[in-house]
């Protein structure tokens, strides 16, 4: 009777103490973010302090295991495939061995590039086939067969979580998000050549740092799936299941299946993961081959199977085959192992037999074996082309690119932002995030600030210190980012399984001490509260992902918006238009993805984008730049019956691309030159003309129907575009006096047939005809001979009249800094409110704009500058203004009467990124703005009689 007292005694009592305290830590942690997400960082700090001494307080204390304590399964016998299975895995091991080192060599040789990828496949099924030989059991076959028991709760869960995973990640599939980004379209177009080229097999493509893998899973998508972009992003979704189910299979080694549950939940849930599971570019596989490796680490260590360690291997090689986060996993597995290792020979206590060395050598050959065959494509082209692979690694460095000049303090805000974007303050980028929102849900947040204090004050644990290095590491693949990019979640998406971990380990030790402190019947009911729990941390995930997120119009644009829209319109439109894009819409990946059969395109010429020159036989389409809104208010002007659109995400948002539509007639309508008849043998002044009509040129034979009783005049005018800059040839046929006006200035006046060369500006030129008819029966030609060109009629598509106009600054383009020698490109610009997106001349060049300024009216003007280069402005002579600053307003004032004002600006284009703009801010303006098109004028001749106005 009383031992039975005393062991009674003996049991733990059951007391709510510890699960109350747990949970007022949780409580208090949920203010902690509730204060953060008020931007109270003081005391949200203060309450997660808190909250994390409570929690470890009341769930902290269990049992400690040695410290960093490497498995006793690497060291155990190794248990080989006897008899025929021996001696055939091992000529299959060696075959495969030479297969790989053949194939090192073949990799060399561009040419044989298909034949060095069916080496590189037959050494890893080779190689697979030995290591079964070798090494797996196989069961032997029933000798009848049962029926399969019923599913357990915990593999029910399971696959209810990854269905769970599945729908949030195709959701929406087809319009979430809605662009295709750069790097999406590119590895696309790579994806289909791989297709079509049976000689096309690269091991690297260097512009958007994939590899010949990723291509080929692309490849295969875009083949068997769907040849468009959710084709390739369900490559990406494939990662993010994987990525789930690996969490599951980590956790259960780890803890048991309901930890691995958690994790899975947490990750199939989490709008991180979901978002890059659902874009097709490289980040998503990083957490699923770290989690994969880790399964197989675990297996092998505890196990010591020798298939483990070929199994990790691989999946350790393949990974390096995907995204550069994976690289920081190797090296927080390479520095966990070390330490671990030096810790365990420190504590070690008398002789190892060597025998067990040589046992865990043999593993560990393997292991390195099979990362070597699986990543060796990858590795020769790293050794042979080190500039090409490590360069987009050195282009987004904070070594050696970064916004602040003193390095440790760049990388001290760096980090500190890094570390706040679980909670604060999240990445930036619309593909990324919801800008600046944090990555994790506020329960999540929570749950990683207790996990992580859980796992501090668990240190000596394995797993604790592993994630805890692997979180830093890990994040330290965006801390060594670009500055200004900061905090950057794609780069650090490799500490995902480390967050998850942490997450998951608050999860665990409240289900363990509910089971310690209830009975089995009672836990039953704390399912409920749990899945409640479940909900809510997954409608936090998913209303923010397919809500704001999916309507934010920073999101919506980032895909590359504008060029998706535009790919898809042309697509629809179809070969038989002709495409205008502006320039940063032009030779667009994601464009020739979307509309590969529409070969008619052209780069808007801007700033002279407009009229379109052509023939007027086909319709066009314009594809026009939100920063180059100005020419579709021009085509507006011009065009007032096209059709015209402008997209964007919803009503009141910023436009994302402006759409025009031409059809011939639209085209035609601004073609051609005015002619007017005039009564008697001379023109008088307020003299009405007797005829008038537009003609699509100078090509008019009287002849056959006299148009006006003679004598009389006949007049055309226009505008006449010169493409390209240069001496042209011109030659009038007309039996009878004529005279020719280009700019204001006389180019010849005379009887019978004339000729002369005139060097011509690229642009538009005021163009003035006279004919003076005797006898009505004249043939009147004008034709032209263009640089390097055969002489023809002046076409119709150089000749244009109201509304286009020759507005705009005589612009001199010098292939030098200095304004030295001859120019280059000489070119009549419509205003100067440039970004130099396509540079006219290679840089460094520099440009000299001359022309006159209308003023409207008698003021004081403040006239200045804003450019990227040096730029100086001179009005009548005399300096107005110098940019000293990159990208600031440098203004001067000046009195000015109406009228027109000698103007001359001089621009030096020697860095990147150049833009200039000419600017004024007339009496009574709020601030500066653009100078108009329509207030500039190139240099005339005395013949041009300005406008009315300024008479």
């Amino acid at each position: 009777m009383q031992e039975a007292t005393m062991k009674k005694a003996a049991l733990p009592r059951r007391t709510l103490n510890r699960l109350a305290l747990a949970l007022l830590a949780l409580a208090i942690g949920g203010g902690a973010q509730s204060a953060w997400n008020r931007q109270s960082l003081w005391d949200g700090l203060l309450l997660y302090g808190l909250a994390a001494l409570l929690f470890v307080r009341a769930l902290g204390e269990g049992e400690t295991r040695p410290a960093l304590a490497p498995g006793g399964g690497l060291f155990v016998r190794l248990r080989w495939a006897g008899g025929w299975r021996q001696l055939t895995g091992g000529w299959l091991l060696a075959i495969a061995v030479a297969a790989s080192v053949v194939g090192y060599g073949v990799f060399a040789n561009d040419d044989a590039l298909p034949q060095a990828w069916r080496l590189y496949t037959a050494s890893l099924g080779l190689f697979i086939a030995a290591v079964l030989l070798l090494s797996v059991r196989f069961p032997p076959l029933p000798r009848r067969l049962t029926l399969r028991p019923a599913l357990s709760p915990h593999t029910l869960l399971l696959l209810l979580i990854l269905l769970l995973a599945l729908a949030l990640r195709l959701w929406r599939f087809g319009d979430l998000p809605f662009g295709v980004w750069y790097d999406e379209a590119e590895a696309g177009l790579q994806a289909r050549r791989w297709l079509s080229d049976p000689l096309y097999r690269p091991p690297f493509y260097d512009p958007i740092n994939i590899t010949g893998q990723f291509l080929f899973l692309y490849s295969r998508a875009l083949r068997f799936l769907s040849d468009t972009v959710q084709g390739m992003r369900a490559v990406s979704v494939a990662f993010g299941m994987g990525s789930v189910l690996a969490a599951y299979l980590v956790g259960r080694r780890l803890r048991g299946a309901r930890f691995g549950l958690a994790m899975a939940f947490l990750l199939a849930v989490m709008r991180w993961d979901i978002n890059f599971s659902r874009i097709a570019m490289t980040g998503v596989d990083a957490p699923f081959f770290e989690l994969l490796t880790l399964y197989f680490l675990l297996r092998l260590a505890q196990r010591g199977r020798l298939h483990d360690a070929a199994w990790a291997g691989l999946s350790l090689g393949l990974g390096l085959c995907f995204y550069t986060a994976f690289r920081l996993f190797v090296l927080a597995v390479g520095l966990f192992a070390l330490a671990g290792g030096m810790g365990w020979l420190l504590r070690r206590r008398g002789g190892f037999p060597w025998r067990r060395w040589g046992w865990a050598a043999v593993r560990l050959a393997m292991l390195l074996l099979a990362t070597w065959l699986a990543v060796m494509p990858v590795a020769q082209y790293a050794l042979r082309h080190p500039d090409s692979y490590w360069a987009r690694v050195r282009t987004t460095s904070i070594l050696n690119h970064r916004d602040d000049p003193d390095l440790p303090r760049a990388l001290r805000n760096s980090l500190g932002r890094h570390l706040a974007m679980f909670h604060l303050r999240g990445d930036r980028n619309g593909r990324h995030n919801l800008p600046g929102k944090p990555m994790l849900d506020p329960a999540m947040g929570v749950l990683m600030v207790l996990g992580f204090a859980l796992a501090l004050r668990r240190l000596r644990r394995p797993a604790n210190a592993f994630f805890l290095l692997l979180f830093f590491v890990a994040l330290s693949g965006g801390v060594f980012s670009l500055d200004f990019e900061a905090p950057q979640s794609l780069r650090s998406i490799g500490v995902l399984p480390a967050v998850v971990y942490f997450c998951a380990l608050p999860v665990e030790a409240l289900a363990s001490e509910a089971r310690r402190v209830f009975s089995p019947p009672s836990m039953r009911w704390l399912a409920v509260p749990a899945g409640l729990a479940a909900l809510y941390v997954l409608s936090l995930n998913a209303r923010l992902y397919f809500g704001p997120q999916a309507d934010d119009f920073a999101v919506w644009n980032a895909f590359s918006t504008p060029e998706t829209i535009t790919g898809r319109k042309m697509a629809q439109l179809g070969p038989g238009y002709d495409f205008y894009l502006s320039p940063f819409l032009t030779n667009h990946p994601t464009i020739r993805f979307l509309s590969p059969d529409t070969p008619n395109h052209r780069t808007l010429p801007i700033p002279d984008a407009l009229p379109i020159r052509t023939d007027a036989a086909r319709p066009v389409a314009l594809f026009i730049h939100p920063d180059e809104g100005w020419v579709f208010e021009e085509a507006q002007r011009l065009y007032p019956a096209a059709y015209f659109e402008t997209a964007s995400n919803k009503p009141g948002n910023p436009p994302s691309v402006h759409i025009a539509v031409l059809s011939p007639e639209d085209i035609a309508s601004v073609q051609g030159l005015e002619l007017r008849y005039w009564a008697g043998a001379t023109i008088r002044e307020q003299q009405v003309p007797a005829r008038a009509l537009r003609v699509d040129g100078v090509d008019a034979d009287w002849s056959a129907a006299i148009p006006l009783t003679p004598p009389f005049v006949a007049e055309w005018r226009g505008i006449l575009y010169a493409d390209p800059f240069g001496v042209y040839a011109l030659r009038l046929s007309v039996p009878a006096r004529a005279a020719l006006e280009i700019d204001g200035r006389t180019v010849f006046d005379g009887e019978g047939e004339q000729s002369a060369a005139l060097e011509l500006a690229r642009g538009n030129h005021l163009f003035r005809l006279r004919v003076w008819s005797q006898t009505g029966r004249e043939r009147v030609q004008l034709r032209w001979q263009p640089p390097g060109q055969p002489e023809t009629v002046i076409p119709r598509r150089a000749f244009y009249t109201d509304p286009v106009t020759n507005h705009g600054l005589l612009g001199r383009y010098f292939a030098n800094p200095n304004w030295e020698g001859e120019p280059s490109l000489v070119q009549i610009d419509p205003f100067v409110d440039t970004y130099f997106h396509l540079t006219p001349l290679p840089r460094p060049y520099s440009v000299e704009w001359v022309g006159m300024l209308d003023v409207p009216a008698d003021g004081v003007y403040g006239l200045g500058l804003r450019s990227v280069g040096a730029a100086s402005l001179f009005v009548d002579d005399r300096p107005v203004a110098e940019t000293t600053l990159p990208n600031r307003v440098q203004e001067g004032l000046v009195s000015l009467p109406a009228g027109l004002h000698s103007l001359r600006l001089r621009f030096r284009d020697d860095v990147q990124r150049s833009e200039v703009h000419l600017l004024w801010t007339p009496p009574g303006a709020p601030g500066p703005a653009a100078i108009p098109s329509a207030n500039l004028w190139p240099p005339l001749g005395d013949a041009w009689q300005p406008p009315h106005s300024l008479a």
